[in-house]
């Protein structure tokens, strides 16, 4: 299994009132029974970011995927807002009916010549946006 680093911002920082939006207890992520990589204990909590680094093949991807729904836990528990996964979950996962929300933007290889954007504009264009949304 792959071992990519998680980086979230202290929990001491969030709000007292708000509990965490996910969190992740001894989940492992994968495809077709096959896990990728396992998030021991996390938690995510609203207007905080989570940076997520690794070699290719570490599992970044598949982590993300999993914290966002898109991909049932195989092993463990994500809870998403007062919602908890339970693996082995229905076929169909959680699939974030839950009505939490994420943004994500899977890579991929080519670029839009039409609209080119470095990793840089990409994060300034989030944090312009974070002033605006919340």
């Amino acid at each position: 299994m792959g071992t990519p680093t998680a980086n979230a911002s202290s929990e001491a920082g969030a709000a007292a009132t708000a509990g965490p939006l996910v969190t992740v207890r001894r989940a492992t992520f994968g495809y077709a029974g096959r896990p990728v990589v396992r998030a021991d204990d996390l938690r995510l909590y609203a207007g905080r970011c989570l940076g997520v680094f690794g070699p290719n093949g570490a599992g970044k991807t598949t982590l993300v995927r999993g914290l966002t729904g898109l991909l049932p836990p195989l092993a463990g528990t994500v809870t998403r807002a007062a919602r908890t996964v339970v693996a082995p979950v229905p076929a169909e996962g959680s699939g974030g009916r839950d009505g939490l929300r994420f943004g994500y933007l899977p890579q991929y290889r080519g670029m839009d010549p039409a609209w080119p954007m470095s990793g840089f504009d990409a994060a300034a264009l989030a944090a312009s946006a974070r002033g605006r949304l919340g």
